[in-house]
């Protein structure tokens, strides 16, 4: 495999910017047009080096693991239990800590919400959806009102659960906090997604 060398060094004390830099750099690196949907989100990491692995967890709790070895060089598992839109947003978490959090030999990221003070995290989770839903593209989604039927559609669109969709939504000012909490708890029906490694395989 040809690796295509791609380096970013933060600069300054807001995280959420070197969020938003790093993921807009990458997309540049990949040539994405601005409302292109990065689909297998895998390969976009291993075309940068990194090892990326996807296996079922005995520990539900965690989503994945960074470790960045001396020889291998960063390796990247996903927790293979989780919903599969749910491990496309954890692979661009935890290729976040392999591009940005260069010092840090192994950071495990748990499931949920982290913690206020946990910037580092919050900074892995603003580059995940910056990667995958950056804001010029949520705030252009051609849609008046967001339904039930809205939010399925485009969460499916963009290979992403609808929670992380609204929380894109609420960040770019495009629905309210009441809004966004209730279009997070809808669900896109699991016969309708695709796992994005196997849609790459022949028939």
């Amino acid at each position: 495999r040809k690796i295509e060398t791609f380096s970013f060094t933060p600069s300054g004390n807001y995280f959420k910017g070197h969020a938003e830099q790093a993921a807009a750099a990458l997309r540049v690196h990949f040539s994405y047009a601005p409302f292109a949907v990065p689909s297998d989100v895998y390969d976009d990491f291993r075309r940068i080096g990194f090892h990326v692995f996807r296996r079922r967890l005995e520990n539900s709790n965690i989503s994945g693991i960074t470790i960045r070895h001396p020889i291998a060089g960063t390796c990247i598992l996903v927790n293979y239990d989780e919903d599969i839109y749910r491990q496309r947003f954890t692979a661009a978490h935890e290729g976040a800590h392999g591009i940005i959090d260069s010092g840090e030999d192994v950071v495990v990221s748990f499931a949920g919400t982290p913690a206020k003070e946990s910037l580092v995290e919050i900074r892995a989770n603003t580059f995940a959806s910056r990667y995958l839903l950056p804001t010029s593209v949520v705030t252009g989604i051609p849609v008046s009102e967001w339904t039930h039927d809205a939010i399925v559609h485009w969460a499916s669109h963009f290979k992403v659960s609808t929670r992380a969709l609204a929380i894109a939504l609420k960040e770019a000012a495009v629905v309210d906090e009441r809004t966004a909490t209730y279009l997070s708890q809808v669900s896109v029906p699991t016969d309708q997604k695709r796992d994005p490694e196997l849609s790459n395989l022949s028939t």
